[in-house]
């Protein structure tokens, strides 16, 4: 009892490490580019003061903020269909997801009014009921959506609820095994790269000191306990949202 319950303190302990560690992996270009911005502006004024031998006072510098553009509702819920499955759609949650349009973003468009059947195209009634919707949840939807605490937390109840449900969970680790025919992936940097690529899409592979974390809670030898742990960690890991 007592060593089913350290080892599952340790987990924890390990899973927090490893959301430090998708912390420090989020892109830091942001300063280098202020910091070129104030020696540009110390340089132009240097260069003027010996120009006209005087000093010149300068101007207080308003600071710059730059926000990152993050995925809507709509590319939320692709991307998501795309890891977990066609099954993904009848989840609760990622439905809710989806109609968020306040919280994610992506007002109604006419791109989505439509829908493919067999008997050609009909009207997809949800993006119907969106564009005649005139709620604040529809006018409020932003275009650029930004972080916030609401938009984490469903994306997390997402997360869990695919993690949960066993189609989903079985068409994600489809996805990371290295063979049709074994029944769990085995516990490599491999197939970790492959989990972090199935959320991180066109970003740089991750540290390995990231990737050694990661193996550590799909554990040895590798179990689906261990590997969902190490999925669910992954999704709930914000900066995938980021374009």
């Amino acid at each position: 009892m007592f060593k089913s319950m350290y080892a599952r303190i340790s987990l924890v302990i390990v899973s927090l490490f490893v959301m430090v560690h998708f912390q420090n992996c989020a892109p830091q270009k942001e300063d280098s580019v202020f910091d070129s911005m104030n020696n540009a502006g110390t340089i132009e004024q240097i260069h003027k003061d010996n120009d006209h031998g005087k000093e010149i006072p300068t101007e207080e510098k308003t600071a710059m903020e730059i926000s990152k553009s993050l995925l809507d509702r709509s590319m939320i819920y692709s991307l998501f269909i795309d890891i977990f499955g066609p099954d993904a759609a009848v989840v609760a949650a990622l439905n809710q997801l989806r109609a968020e349009r306040a919280v994610f973003g992506g007002p109604c468009s006419i791109y989505e009014n439509f829908k493919s059947a067999r008997n050609g195209f009909k009207m997809d009634s949800e993006a119907e009921s969106c564009a005649n919707s005139e709620t604040a949840n529809n006018l409020a939807a932003p275009v650029n959506p930004v972080a916030n605490v609401l938009q984490q937390a469903l994306v997390n109840d997402v997360c869990q609820q695919m993690i949960g449900n066993a189609k989903t969970y079985a068409y994600a680790i489809a996805q990371i095994k290295e063979s049709p025919r074994v029944a769990i992936p085995a516990n490599s940097s491999a197939n970790v790269l492959k989990l972090f690529r199935l959320f991180y899409r066109g970003k740089p592979d991750p540290d390995s000191s990231l990737v050694n974390s990661l193996q550590v809670l799909v554990g040895e030898p590798a179990s689906h306990d261990g590997w969902k742990m190490a999925i669910s960690t992954t999704c709930v890991s914000s900066h995938w949202q980021a374009l």
